[in-house]
């Protein structure tokens, strides 16, 4: 929905453009550059979440199910404190999407917002640690990238959350594990199958 919103929007720039304009753009070269400047105000508008001014959503899947088509689903909802997180999946891609709270509810998360604080490579242990905006919120995704399961904690006795997924050429089924800690500092560590990875900040 939200991309076919800013698609509907240029399209309506186009149309009103070209009543405008109608004497002009009787030759290809004046099309062209409405054309041009209608996918330009799609685009601009790709960035721009203008529904939060007046749609509040009741969770944060209705965020996500909102800014990706249907043939994404939502696979995972990791809780923070000021936002969640949210992971979909399309086509054996994992998406991720930081989506903000407010009182009563939840609002559109653009990933210009999220930042990678920290991105850890440790004998084929990929590590990630996202923020949103300047918010002490920050969700932390491993993947063991040997495959099967694994034992993890760190040092904030984190519960953590599972998302498998069945590789059947492979006969493997990786799993991503995913948190959200407060407050991250240089020393924070996890423990992954009895391996100890300091993670820092980038």
């Amino acid at each position: 929905m939200y991309g076919l919103i800013r698609l509907c929007i240029g399209c309506i720039v186009f149309g009103c453009i070209k009543l405008k304009f109608k004497e002009l753009i009787k030759t290809r070269r004046y099309k062209i550059y409405i054309l041009a400047i209608a996918a330009i105000f799609s685009l601009i508008f790709m960035f721009i979440p203008f529904e939060n001014l007046f749609i509040t959503f009741s969770s944060p899947e209705k965020v996500f199910n909102y800014c990706y088509t249907k043939k994404t689903k939502v696979k995972l909802v990791v809780e923070g404190k000021d936002s969640d997180l949210v992971i979909g999946e399309d086509d054996d891609a994992h998406i991720y999407l930081i989506v903000p709270k407010v009182a009563n509810g939840w609002k559109i998360g653009m990933w210009t917002n999220t930042k990678l604080i920290s991105y850890e490579m440790y004998n084929n242990i990929s590590v990630d640690v996202y923020q949103y905006k300047n918010t002490n919120d920050y969700f932390v995704s491993i993947l063991d990238m040997n495959g099967g399961y694994s034992q993890i904690t760190d040092s904030f006795q984190s519960e953590f959350s599972a998302l498998e997924q069945p590789i059947d050429v492979l006969e493997k089924t990786y799993v991503t594990y995913c948190t959200n800690i407060q407050d991250f500092t240089d020393e924070y560590w996890i423990n992954v199958n009895g391996e100890k990875i300091i993670v820092n900040a980038q």
